[in-house]
């Protein structure tokens, strides 16, 4: 069975304004729920890069119009996949630019919640 993970967000970048009262922590929860998007890359200084994707934005009424994303983040390098080949009794290794390994999320922006699954596949 899947193990979900769950952790608390923190603002560490600027969450001394919010301290002092010169910043909202809803507004800053708020920008981080408009912000993220399909497009945006980090890359690393390994050739990979990291991106979300499948993105799903909600506004759930249920809760009084608490905003939720609902995703995955992925990295993606060049690499190997291997599979085994039956007939000949041996691994097939097939180069793949663009493999990917990826977490899928859960972040209930109001509650600052993350729900993560760490692998993308049940035992």
């Amino acid at each position: 069975m899947a193990k979900i993970y769950f952790a608390k967000m923190n603002i560490n970048d600027e969450i001394f304004e919010v301290y002092k009262g010169e910043k909202e922590l809803s507004s800053l929860l708020k920008k981080i729920y408009e912000k993220i998007n399909n497009e945006d890359e980090l890359y690393d200084e390994y050739g990979g890069r990291y991106k979300f994707f499948d993105l799903d934005k909600v506004v759930d009424d249920n809760t009084k119009g608490s905003l939720q994303i609902l995703g995955r983040l992925g990295y993606i390098k060049k690499g190997v996949h291997s599979s085994y080949d039956p007939e000949n009794d041996t691994a097939i290794d097939l180069e793949d630019k663009n493999k990917l390994e990826y977490v899928t999320f859960y972040f209930d922006v109001d509650r600052e919640l993350i729900a993560f699954n760490s692998k993308n596949r049940v035992k």
